[in-house]
């Protein structure tokens, strides 16, 4: 039974990535479709894996002839289960307790544990694909340095057990935020707080550690008591017995404690909707208001109601505002790496607009925002109102919601690092018009390829081909737009870099705006 839950909703991610026929059913993929797909998945994996070896091999040219794997191994399980740990969070509440079908499958002779089960393998199938991305390189590098085939499987083991406590501590945070917010108002607001809260520890330990890292590395080739934690873990990986026995039974015993916690409350939570009290009613007098801006603000009461949509889709806007304040601190840190360079402090601007252009292409709420009408898709086609209204309405929504945000972040960068002249205006229109660009092309891409059936808001909002799509072209765009900063900077022609890069962004935002305004509204028209 476990097996055939699990294989539906694999089955229900894999689907993801259909469109939809013009009478509405999902259509089968083409050959094309499947090769394109397979492409982009390929390119995705290999990036990550390409990332991750330059990693390894830098870290590897330190540690391993010096025979220092602990250290080696535990950097790499660190940096692996906090991020299979972080990207959990946002998925395992919605998987394990928000999910449609949870009240449909507790009717059948289904038992709540298998049901519970079947959604946390789901997690953990995703989890030991993350995994692979960091630890499959760091043992491929490890034996090709010479290290031992002790490490090797020791490095193995760790790549088993790691995704089973990340998963297990996943889900218990997931099981407390389900267990608190149903007995309070603001369900949304505690569950984004907490996320959030959890995030932010995150990126204060992770570069805590690589600037430890950075500043003493010749101390760690050597000695590494200072860090007692990440030499524990990675002893595990060279099969040390007593910290290898001690990781297995903190994961497995982990997972066990997480399970019993979770199952016995299981469906108390997923059926309980908690209280609601009453509300008096007051007379007002309504406004008459104009349809874009009454659907505008429909869209933004479902982005700001939802912590999933919320947090997966703009995470840009919490990077841009960490890279803001993190520049400012470090600024007096990076004046003098410029000067040894031998550039003017002046040359720092335009790689900073192009890095609030990288942080605003990862918000991506428009790629979404048509899945996630979902079945009541059919209440605004039923309204006196065009396909381009609605598109308008979500494509405005999604500025809203991250420009604001970015223009913050760029404030703060001028202010911070005393930018003035002609990098003032660019730093914030080269980041807006990423904001807007992203926003249109997501738009066309959701049109495009539509996931109006899902079982809970993650699917859509992570796990569909739109949201897939606008990854990879963000990343190829992030590129031209690093590209384009650094040669402006070492031709020492920064306004010639900010004209090419403002050029770009107004030719391929008229262009999908043209898409969007045409045959994605009249798509729009026949879903």
């Amino acid at each position: 039974m476990i097996r055939t839950l699990l294989a539906l909703r694999l089955r229900a991610t894999f689907a993801s990535f259909k469109g939809r026929s013009k009478d509405g059913k999902p259509a089968k993929l083409s050959a094309g479709k499947i090769v394109l797909v397979s492409i982009l998945m390929l390119y995705l994996g290999v990036t990550f894996i390409g990332l991750f070896t330059l990693m390894a091999v830098s870290m590897g040219m330190f540690y391993i002839p010096a025979g220092d794997y602990a250290m080696y191994f535990g950097l790499f399980m660190l940096i692996g289960f906090s991020m299979v740990f972080i990207f959990s969070i946002f998925e395992t509440k919605a998987e394990l307790f928000d999910c449609k079908d949870n009240e449909l499958l507790l009717s059948m002779p289904i038992s709540p544990g298998n049901i519970m089960l079947s959604r946390i393998a789901t997690v953990l199938v995703y989890n030991y694909i993350e995994m692979a991305l960091v630890m499959l390189p760091a043992i491929v590098v490890y034996g090709f340095m010479g290290g031992s085939p002790v490490g090797i499987i020791g490095g193995a083991l760790a790549f088993l057990l790691l995704p089973l406590l990340a998963t297990s501590l996943a889900s218990a945070l997931g099981y407390a935020v389900a267990a608190i917010v149903k007995r309070i108002k603001h369900k949304t607001l505690i569950t984004t707080v907490t996320s959030l809260f959890f995030l932010v520890v995150y990126f204060i330990f992770y570069f805590g550690i690589v600037e430890n890292a950075g500043m003493e590395e010749e101390e760690m080739i050597t000695s590494y008591p200072h860090i007692p934690f990440i030499a524990f873990i990675g002893k595990a990986a060279t099969l040390s017995p007593l910290h290898t026995a001690v990781l297995a039974i903190l994961c497995i015993g982990a997972t066990a404690i997480a399970y019993k916690l979770i199952s016995g409350k299981y469906i108390s939570i997923i059926t309980s909707h908690g209280t609601t009290a009453r509300r008096e009613y007051k007379r007002s007098r309504l406004e008459r208001r104009g349809a874009i801006y009454a659907l505008t603000v429909k869209e933004l009461r479902r982005f700001f109601s939802s912590s999933v949509y919320m947090l997966n889709s703009s995470m840009g806007v919490i990077f841009s505002i960490i890279l803001a304040v993190a520049t400012v601190v470090k600024i007096g840190e990076i004046t003098p790496m410029l000067s040894e360079l031998g550039l003017s402090r002046d040359a720092i601007y335009p790689v900073l607009a192009s890095a609030l252009c990288i942080c605003a292409s990862l918000n991506m709420p428009s790629a979404a925002a048509v899945s996630m009408e979902g079945k009541s898709f059919w209440i605004p086609k039923s309204m006196p109102i065009t396909s381009r209204q609605i598109l308008l309405s979500k494509l405005l929504s999604h500025i809203i919601v991250t420009v604001t945000p970015t223009v913050l972040a760029s404030i703060i960068l001028i202010v911070g690092t005393g930018a003035y002249g002609i990098d003032l205006p660019f730093m914030i229109v080269i980041p807006t018009l990423t904001s807007l660009l992203f926003g249109i092309l997501g738009l066309v891409l959701n049109t495009a390829f539509p996931k109006l059936e899902y079982d809970n808001e993650a699917q859509p909002v992570k796990q569909s081909l739109p949201i897939f799509l606008v990854m990879i072209i963000s990343m190829v765009w992030d590129v031209i737009m690093i590209g384009i900063a650094i040669a402006s900077v070492l031709l020492g022609m920064s306004v010639i870099g900010y004209i090419v890069s403002i050029l770009l962004h107004i030719v391929m935002c008229a262009a999908f705006m043209a898409i969007l305004l045409g045959p994605s509204a009249r798509k729009l028209e026949k879903i």
